[in-house]
């Protein structure tokens, strides 16, 4: 025997058009009542169904939400890895025979790859040489 299943969206879809007969056709209450769904069974049902569809609509908004801020956020960090990219390779050139600025500068191996030790390498290098004006002044 095949499983079938369905989507969320499927199912509230069912449902809705469930509630949109029920409110049309007088037949299908009459039915579902020989079966123990009267008018309160069903305005339950509808609640709960109101419910759900509030809920999936939210969610889906949040997640259109989530996905726009973090194309954003994607699109800010590459302009400012860029940027970083730039300015690390002209710090390595320019203290290329200066080990303690290197060391200093953590300008030695390659850069992090994982976005938070990247975020944190990029504030510790311009933090440092916005407070030691003499890494700074042969970068100018």
């Amino acid at each position: 025997m095949k499983t079938y299943y369905l989507s969320n969206e499927q199912m509230l879809q069912n449902f809705g058009a469930m509630f949109e007969n029920l409110s049309k056709e007088g037949d299908l209450k009459t039915e579902l009542a020989e079966y123990g769904y009267d008018d309160a069974k069903i305005a339950e049902g509808k609640a709960l169904y109101d419910e759900a569809r509030k809920t999936f609509d939210a969610n889906i908004k949040e997640t259109r939400e989530e996905t726009s801020a973090s194309l954003a956020f994607q699109e800010k960090y590459q302009n400012v890895q860029k940027k970083y990219s730039t300015h690390r390779k002209k710090a390595r050139i320019v203290f290329e025979d200066n080990e303690e600025a290197l060391r200093q500068l953590k300008l030695k191996g390659s850069a992090a790859r994982a976005i938070a030790t990247a975020m944190e390498e990029m504030r510790a290098f311009y933090q440092l040489l916005d407070t030691t004006p003499n890494l700074l002044t042969p970068l100018k």
